[in-house]
């Protein structure tokens, strides 16, 4: 449990310390980030890393889910099998590499909802991450609709490629 603390730390400071601007996105798809939120019907701390790309060869990249803190800390990690991004909306789609959570299983399939609402700064709405449901079916990419569920740390850089 301590590596997976570890992995999420460093996940976080990896994927804050290196924005991208729009500028020089790039000619791909991509969401980078991390956010940190509670849960809609509960009061448990939730802290999600996404580094979700499109490139020549297919979609690649991680996410990293944990829900609570210190040793009672429970998460989940996934490969990205899809990546669709329309202006500041993504969708991305993983596959559940591990788990330590009883109702998460490895091999599984989950959609990401993200919305990017631009940078932070004072009362504006913070970018936000909600993932799905589980599924034993691939993840399907259609096109991204907006997330506004409350976060209170962090941001997301979404790149549209057009």
């Amino acid at each position: 449990m301590k590596r997976f603390g570890l992995a999420v730390c460093l996940g976080s400071l990896l994927a804050l310390a290196a924005p991208v601007g729009a500028g020089a996105a790039g000619p791909y798809d991509f969401v980078s980030g991390a956010i940190k939120r509670v849960g809609l019907s509960d009061s448990t701390d939730r802290h999600f890393i996404l580094s979700a790309h499109n490139g020549p060869q297919g979609p690649n990249g991680q996410y990293t889910a944990t829900y609570g803190k210190g040793k009672s800390a429970v998460g989940y990690k996934g490969t990205v099998t899809c990546v669709n991004v329309v202006g500041n909306l993504a969708r991305v789609g993983i596959q559940i590499t591990e788990s330590s959570r009883s109702d998460v299983g490895v091999g599984s399939y989950e959609i990401l909802r993200v919305t990017d609402y631009g940078n932070p700064s004072g009362d504006d709405q913070m970018d936000s991450l909600s993932p799905g449901v589980f599924t034993s079916v691939p993840a399907n990419c259609a096109d991204p609709y907006e997330d506004p569920t409350p976060t209170y740390a962090g941001n997301f850089t979404v790149n549209d490629a057009g």
